[in-house]
Parts: C-alpha cells; structure tokens; sequence
C-alpha cells in the first residue's frame, strides 16, 4: 500500500492544506462559530493553544484549536493569557493541557500521506456528523 501513495509524496503540501482545511472547518462548526470567551461571532479565527508552527505534532489535535474572536485573541498576545487559559482548564481540565504539552514537546511526528488522507477523511466525517450552525454571516452551515 505504501509504495502506491509514493507519488502522493510529491502533493504532501496540497494533502495537508486539504487536511488544514477540513480541521478548521470542524472547529469552527465544533464552537458554532463563536469565540468561547465571548460568544461573538464576527472576526472569528481558529486559536491553537500550542502553536502549529513551534509544535506541529499538535497541529491537528482537537483539542488544541477553539474559536476566539479578534479581541481575545489579541488580549492573549498582548499578554494576558489567563482568560484563555481558566477558560480550557475549567472545560477540559488541566491533564488535557499537561497531555497536549507532553505531545507538543516530543519527538517531532512526521506524518504519512496514508495518516493525512486518513485525517483528512476523518475530520471531514466528523465535521457532518455535527448539526448545522449559523455562520457570523448568517448562513447556516450543515
């Protein structure tokens, strides 16, 4: 099987943009769109609390990405980070964040193209199996 994906290797950029893609697309309907803190659904971006470019082996991990809206977001790089973080530690306890620490800081991952498919499938079925939200814009997203 593995020698079949070895041309994909060539598209692996393209595989994770897709795999980005349908990530962010799963935490964006997971949160209904809105910033956790504030409820506000405009200027919404996905927030990681280990950063994807510093931590990738925590790139594509649930439960490392919520919906912040533009001002806390800010307000976490500017400094002060403690209303993201209560917020985490109150919803997924502090062993979820001493877990994806201990996954941020190990042996870099480097992911195969079959694992990429997989989690792109993944995230994708997941995504669906939510049930539909309205978007900041007012569409509703099944």
């Amino acid at each position: 099987m593995q020698d079949l994906l070895k041309p994909l290797e060539s598209h692996r950029k393209h595989l994770e943009d897709g795999l980005d893609e349908a990530f962010q697309n799963y935490i964006k309907k997971k949160y209904s769109y809105a910033c956790v803190l504030s409820g506000e659904k405009k200027y919404g971006t996905i927030f990681y609390l280990f950063g994807c470019a510093m931590y990738s082996n925590t790139r594509w991990n649930e439960f490392n990405a919520v919906t912040l809206c533009r001002r806390e977001r800010d307000k976490y790089y500017e400094g002060h980070p403690f209303a993201v973080l209560n917020w985490y530690v109150k919803t997924f306890g502090q062993g979820r964040i001493d877990e994806l620490r201990s996954i941020a800081e190990g042996k870099t991952k480097v992911y195969s193209i079959q694992e990429i498919i997989n989690m792109t499938n993944y995230y994708i079925k997941r995504t669906r199996e939510l049930p539909a939200v309205k978007a900041f814009n007012g569409r509703i997203v099944k």
